[in-house]
């Protein structure tokens, strides 16, 4: 069991009703499946999915399965058209999260981005923004989100 699984996992054993105000759901992490070298693979060789309802707003980490069916379940494969992507991922609020093909970034796809023919259109609104260099960085965002929603850090910057 890698590190950052072992230690998420720890961090989840915290969620409790008191810390809720009702009882959780199922919170876990799934074990790692090795995969095809692709864009996920960071993510994959770490995580093999995730179900987080009850941290903060909810993540989402869809299992290498799971990922890799997005385009049949109508999920972008570009930004405007220009930037390639691979949706992994989704918040409690509609938000994707998916890497960029050219650089391995995260990027974070607003709920009221429009979706049409494989792409999601941005606006001045819904801006495609970074909040992370890599899938790597990326756990050890969410993990540090974990930490700081049980921690109750009203300080703290969500992914």
């Amino acid at each position: 069991m890698s590190d950052w699984l072992r230690d998420t996992r720890a961090l989840l054993a915290h969620l409790s009703e008191s810390l809720l105000g009702y009882p959780p759901g199922l919170n876990e992490v799934l074990e790692p499946e090795h995969q095809e070298a692709d864009d996920l693979t960071a993510i994959y060789s770490r995580c093999g999915g995730a179900s987080l309802p009850d941290v903060w707003n909810g993540y989402f980490i869809d299992t290498p399965a799971r990922a890799r069916t997005a385009s049949a379940r109508a999920e972008p494969l570009s930004i405007d058209g220009e930037r390639a992507i691979s949706v992994f991922g989704s918040d409690g609020g509609g938000g994707r999260f998916a890497i960029a093909r050219d650089t391995g970034a995260v990027l974070y796809l607003p709920s009221g981005g429009a979706v049409s023919k494989s792409t999601y259109w941005q606006d001045e609104r819904n801006e495609v923004r970074e909040v992370a260099s890599s899938g790597n960085e990326f756990l050890d965002r969410l993990q540090r989100d974990i930490e700081a929603f049980i921690k109750g850090d009203s300080d703290h910057k969500y992914l």
